[in-house]
């Protein structure tokens, strides 16, 4: 959602104010873009916690999505969007928790993002990735019906460190073999 959680003088919502703080921090510090060679690739998520609002529907929140992702254009040299893990709660008829968030739900925003990404003419398609978690969190045990245990998280930033690690390899190797 477009969240006014964090406020300040020059930005009402959340997300404007985390796209300049990611532009003041990594892409005017000449140190960082020295070492890291350029504007930093951003892994962003959003959803699990909106379906909860009571207003939201799915139209807003992939209106809420593509302004976030616009708004990251400037300070992100690519942008990741992780969908959505698999809440336990499969559809409405399952009765082991009354949380809105179900796989159904879940299954159908995730969709909605994918679809909203590839028809926008307004984001380049070239900039985003999408990386869908989904079906691999499903079986994974969960810490509470949207949230799941920390060996989940670690697993899933190990997976992002490897593959930061074989681009940054990639870039060096493609380097040397110019110079060379």
């Amino acid at each position: 959602a477009r969240d006014v959680e964090v406020q300040t003088p020059q930005f009402l919502t959340t997300q404007e104010n985390m796209a300049e703080f990611f532009e003041e921090h990594y892409n005017r510090n000449s140190w960082i873009l020295e070492q890291f060679g350029g504007r930093p690739i951003c892994i962003v998520s959003a959803g699990i916690h909106d379906i909860y609002l009571p207003q939201i529907t799915l139209g807003k929140f992939l209106d809420n999505v593509e302004f976030w992702l616009d708004l990251l254009m400037t300070p992100c040299g690519h942008i990741v969007w992780l969908q959505n893990t698999a809440p336990l709660r499969k559809d409405e008829t399952d009765k082991s928790s009354s949380y809105p968030q179900t796989q159904k739900k879940v299954r159908e925003w995730n969709q909605g993002v994918f679809e909203r990404l590839n028809e926008t003419q307004r984001l380049p398609k070239d900039r985003i990735t999408v990386v869908d978690v989904f079906e691999a969190s499903r079986t994974q045990p969960h810490a509470d019906n949207i949230h799941l245990k920390p060996d989940w998280y670690k697993i899933l930033g190990s997976f992002f460190r490897q593959v930061a690690n074989r681009i940054d390899h990639c870039i060096e190797s493609n380097f040397s073999s110019r110079l060379g």
